[in-house]
């Protein structure tokens, strides 16, 4: 099954990342240094966006706007029961190496948050209160046209804490996110969960459970078919296969696959 990295563009389409803590003071643009660095937190409060000088421009700059995008990103915060993230992601539209320094903020006429970013150019981004939303943007100090902003709904769970019973957890909660609790207007930023994908650097996967005091081990089958939706940058492969849940094994089988494994959610093309 294809699963597209590519859910947003800069000018429309929409995903995101782990959500931040609030701000606890005050950042002004003159102090990079204290400005870059979040504030530990609780990750289920809102972000308190401070009022300050403005570094960076939205005119003739890259930049998306937030207000639908945080539709989202608050509705994964306070209802995903912290099993989903989302994660963003820069790139030049014609795959040309991005400048260095390269800086992120959220702008409004008024507020100015920066982001971090890391060396793969990914970065999260928080949710704020709805009322916070509206008039923000996501800008980026490049030409404008120059580059676009990629979204991923991303998995919490450590491949090595992945069984059956998350999975199903996992599936379940994202159906009903879906189906009930994200507004109808953002609903296409997040499609329907099917499962989710397994990608390791080794082909030997298993899942391996207790029955009657010995250890059951089911081989798990790579799918050539399966594409790996987080490829690495250097071009290393990894192989690929899906749980939907709907096995017929225990909850308590748990993944087995080598370090470097990932897992993903899998939706329905």
């Amino acid at each position: 099954m294809k699963h597209s990295l590519n859910l947003l563009t800069a000018s429309l389409l929409i995903c995101g990342a782990t959500t931040w803590p609030p701000l606890a003071a005050q950042a002004q643009a003159t102090q990079p240094q204290a400005a870059a660095a979040p504030v530990a937190a609780s990750a289920s409060q809102d972000a308190d966006l401070p009022r300050v000088d403005l570094q960076l421009k939205r005119e003739n700059s890259v930049s998306m706007a937030f207000e639908k995008f945080n539709t989202l990103l608050w509705t994964l915060q306070n209802h995903g029961e912290g099993l989903f993230a989302l994660t963003m992601k820069i790139q030049s539209k014609d795959n040309t190496p991005l400048p260095d320094p390269l800086k992120l903020a959220l702008i409004s006429d008024d507020r100015y948050l920066p982001l971090a970013i890391n060396a793969r150019h990914r970065f999260t981004v928080p949710a704020v209160a709805p009322e916070q939303a509206k008039g923000l943007e996501l800008v980026a100090n490049l030409p404008k046209g120059s580059a676009m902003f990629n979204g991923f709904v991303t998995l919490t769970t450590p491949p090595d804490q992945l069984d059956l019973a998350t999975v199903r957890r996992i599936v379940r909660l994202g159906q009903k996110l879906r189906g009930d609790l994200i507004p109808w207007y953002v609903r296409w930023m997040m499609p329907e969960l099917r499962g989710i994908t397994i990608c390791s650097p080794s082909t030997d996967m298993a899942l391996e459970w207790p029955e009657q005091g010995r250890t059951l081990r089911l081989a798990l089958t790579p799918d050539p078919k399966r594409r790996d939706p987080d490829p690495e940058a250097d071009g290393s492969k990894r192989s690929c296969t899906q749980l939907t849940g709907q096995e017929q094994w225990p909850d308590t089988a748990r993944l087995v696959a080598a370090r470097g494994t990932q897992i993903h959610p899998s939706f329905a093309e």
